[in-house]
């Protein structure tokens, strides 16, 4: 239980982690500060809102995962090397390379 229990708090930070990663570009402004305000708005929803209407909110937000299918076909995508990335990864020495790597496998796990 208590392993479950860690997991699922490193689970939750990664997934924090990664929304603050995602605003931090778009506002310039201090990533913890948008960690924390995710955290506390996240939690403050589940407390506040309706549980069948947060649920419907959700559902319709995940609509919003077709945006990396268009993103796809709207982009020119070099699929020779695309393809080459896919199954010849490279490995950097760069912090900011691994923070990369926890973030997305954080978020890939969490379901």
């Amino acid at each position: 239980m208590a392993l479950l229990l860690i997991a699922n708090v490193i689970n939750i930070g990664a997934d924090l982690g990664a929304m603050g990663d995602a605003l931090q570009p778009l506002l310039s402004g201090p990533r913890p500060l948008y960690v924390f305000a995710f955290g506390c708005f996240c939690a403050l929803l589940q407390v506040f809102v309706q549980y069948s209407r947060y649920v419907a909110v959700l559902k319709w937000l995940t609509l919003s995962l077709f945006a990396y299918f268009g993103t796809v076909l709207a982009v020119n995508v070099p699929w020779i090397q695309a393809a080459w990335g896919f199954f010849v990864p490279t490995f950097s020495a760069d912090p900011s390379f691994w923070i990369n790597v926890v973030t997305i496998l954080g978020t890939t796990i969490s379901p």
